[in-house]
């Protein structure tokens, strides 16, 4: 991780605690006389997404930061980030509102990410755990560095659920990953893609300049 991405990495951690403080203020409820704002009423994850979507709408990619380059036969980035969704509101009993609701969203694959369906692939990715302890059998992948400790800030289309049957040591540096990659169009955790078997091949340790 380069000196530059960890500059960004502290403003991204520092911005999201201040504003998951406000949106938590209101999560949850959405007010009778602005309904124009479903930030507020998305689950912790969907909320990340919503906001980190902003920003690539924007043009400025995630918290300025450009996605990694895939190497050494890795699939790029790209190939997911061009996939789109459609959402869906559905009553939600979690939490103190009655008026809560959560967000469904529906990929719509491509041809080209679909040709890759059940077939095993590289990823080169940066992990987010989902465990304790230092080793994962279980945890996220993507194209940006962890910016906070509760959830991995990136948009759905650009985050992998991962599985291996032998623990993988936690990294915070880029790794390349081996597996089958799993297309989930009806996911109840929002989840769009899965890889399953997964075997580490290699880390990719920060050298500095």
């Amino acid at each position: 991780m380069t000196p530059e991405y960890r500059k960004r990495a502290f403003l991204a951690l520092l911005t999201a605690a201040v504003g998951g403080g406000l949106i938590a203020y209101g999560w949850g409820r959405r007010s009778s006389e602005d309904t124009s704002a479903p930030a507020s009423s998305l689950s912790p994850r969907s909320l990340t997404s919503y906001v980190a979507q902003q920003a690539e709408d924007e043009g400025a990619g995630l918290y300025g930061m450009e996605p990694l380059k895939a190497q050494d036969g890795a699939l790029s980035w790209d190939l997911f980030a061009a996939v789109q969704n459609t959402t869906q509101e559905e009553p939600s009993s979690a939490g103190a509102f009655p008026n809560a609701f959560r967000m469904i969203l529906k990929p719509m694959f491509t041809e080209s990410i679909k040709h890759y369906d059940g077939k095993k692939v590289k990823i080169m990715g940066y992990m987010f755990p989902l465990e304790d302890g230092a080793s994962q059998r279980h945890f996220l992948m993507g194209p940006y560095p962890p910016t906070c400790v509760l959830h991995y800030h990136a948009p759905n289309n650009q985050v992998i659920e991962v599985t291996s049957d032998t623990p993988i040591p936690l990294m915070w540096e880029p790794i390349l990953v081996e597996g089958t990659l799993m297309l989930l169009p009806d996911d109840p955790k929002n989840s769009f893609y899965r890889l399953e078997k997964t075997r580490f091949i290699k880390e990719y340790p920060f050298k500095a300049n």
